[in-house]
């Protein structure tokens, strides 16, 4: 009975509005520009975005995709078009720091 019970009150949390938006909230912010500069010393990154430049920092925890496979920082060239999924704080603000950076081109002439 208590399991019951227990799987009553789970299911009815899962259900609130408050837990709906929760999951909203989580989803990652995304943006996507060109490559205009890489420091990787500061571990910046600058993304040429349609408002202008975005300076995006990466820490030891994003994920690079080059080419389809996993890759670092190092691997990115300027002029590559990408896709930056940004961390999300609790609160639901994308922050401008990146999970995920995933080359979508090659890098541009030059």
């Amino acid at each position: 009975m208590r399991r019951r019970r227990w799987l009553a009150l789970l299911a009815a949390a899962a259900c609130a509005p408050g837990a709906i938006a929760m999951r909203a909230e989580a989803q990652p912010a995304e943006l996507v520009g060109t490559l205009a500069a890489l420091d990787t010393r500061a571990r910046t990154l600058s993304l040429t975005v349609a408002g202008g430049e975005r300076r995006i920092r990466f820490d030891d925890l994003t994920l690079f995709v080059v080419a389809g496979r996993p890759g670092a920082a190092r691997d990115l060239r300027p002029g590559q078009r990408l896709r930056v999924q940004l961390q999300v704080s609790a609160g639901g603000r994308a922050r401008d720091v990146a999970r995920r950076v995933v080359a979508i081109s090659a890098a541009g002439p030059g």
